[in-house]
């Protein structure tokens, strides 16, 4: 038990000296990331008449992890980029309180985007390109379209609708089973829309 305790303490020091673990989970907004799997859940359980098939159960945990792991990602990345702003706005969070330095709340969200994008592979080819593809939308809010107004407002409203559409796109063998889901990403695309208008 000793040796196991020295191993950490040592791994604290090195690690979380630079990265805290308070800070880190600060950074992530985790209850954010377990609402969207919560999300993901119920978009696959309504494409597959909540009867998700059990070949289908890995691929829903990886579905799970890809979505919490993208929400941290997008929250470091957001705070990042909103690192400035945040001193007079929210001096709290883990960047201008000093929790977190800029350059490791990037590589977070770098690192988190990378394992996002590499679980996704494990679901199928349609999620893969899903997720490449908000990666890159996510990334152009925040270089460009966060300070458009309607515009970076829509691009807000894709990124949650999506959830929803790539739960389905997780377990759907028809198109039918993904115009089911479609429903629910329409809703919080105009629900997530008139939030961020308001």
């Amino acid at each position: 038990m000793y040796p196991f305790l020295h191993i950490a303490k040592i791994y604290n020091k090195d690690f979380f000296s630079l990265l805290p673990m308070k800070g880190y989970i600060q950074l992530a907004r985790p209850i954010n990331g377990i609402m969207a799997a919560v999300a993901v859940l119920i978009a696959a359980l309504i494409t597959s008449a909540y009867n998700i098939p059990q070949a289908k159960h890995y691929s829903i945990y990886f579905a799970i992890a890809v979505v919490f792991l993208f929400i941290a990602a997008g929250n470091a990345l957001n705070d990042y980029f909103d690192r400035h702003v945040d001193k007079v706005n929210h001096p709290e969070r883990p960047i201008p309180s000093g929790k977190i330095k800029p350059k490791s709340a990037l590589r977070m969200a770098q690192a988190l985007f990378g394992v996002s994008i590499l679980l996704s592979v494990f679901i199928n080819l349609e999620a893969l390109l899903l997720v490449l593809v908000n990666v890159g939308i996510m990334v152009s809010y925040e270089l460009k379209f966060k300070n458009r107004g309607l515009s970076g407002n829509a691009v807000i409203s894709w990124l949650t609708a999506t959830i929803f559409l790539f739960g389905g796109l997780v377990v759907y063998s028809s198109v039918a089973e993904i115009l089911k889901v479609s429903t629910l990403a329409l809703l919080a695309f105009t629900a997530t829309l008139g939030r961020e208008i308001v």
